[in-house]
């Protein structure tokens, strides 16, 4: 088990959000974690699959970014 990547699953709710920022490169990342009050690299690292997002931040990323016209998973 030494030396394997972290590998974690994403459930349909984030990838959806993953998605849904990488279809639109115009976003500034760095002032979304800021409105967020996500701490610097948060949301970088996730775009990445480099980190896992928690559930607090899920939620605070999707009123950030209700502004734009994102909508959560479900309530399309």
């Amino acid at each position: 088990m030494y030396g394997l990547p972290y590998i974690y699953i994403m459930d349909y709710q984030k990838q959806h959000l993953r998605t849904w920022l990488i279809e639109r490169p115009l976003i500034k990342i760095e002032v979304l974690e800021e409105q967020a009050g996500c701490s610097k690299g948060t949301i970088r690292h996730f775009l990445k699959d480099r980190r896992n997002i928690s559930a607090n931040h899920l939620d605070s990323i999707g009123k950030a970014l209700s502004i734009y016209g994102y909508t959560p998973l479900g309530d399309e």
